[in-house]
């Protein structure tokens, strides 16, 4: 019996979906499934290093989905954009190196 498992109160939010311009280059979404243990963890590290980001449930959300996949040729999650970057499919340690190998800063701290 598979048990479920509680989705992560950041994963419950409404989201809007958008496209990167050039004006709004460092602007992140994260697409994610709720049920993703993977996408808890990104979750958890981009409110512990204090940056503002949409999610985007692809699930719930198929011209979210499509838009992921149109902007990283892929179909897995975690993804985040930053503007026209892309981190796909990608463990929480690889998060502070994308950042900063973009230029990419937390204007919160």
């Amino acid at each position: 019996m598979v048990s479920a498992r509680p989705v992560h109160s950041a994963l419950r939010e409404p989201c809007s979906l958008t496209r990167p311009s050039e004006n709004d280059k460092m602007k992140l979404d994260l697409y994610i499934k709720t049920w993703c243990p993977w996408c808890h963890r990104a979750v958890d590290e981009l409110n512990r290093l204090g940056y503002s980001y949409t999610v985007l449930d692809i699930e719930a959300d198929p011209q979210a989905a499509k838009q992921m996949m149109s902007l990283s040729g892929q179909s897995r999650v975690p993804t985040l954009t930053a503007g026209l970057h892309v981190l796909a499919d990608f463990g929480p340690e690889e998060l502070a190196p994308f950042f900063k190998k973009h230029g990419i800063v937390n204007s919160a701290k």
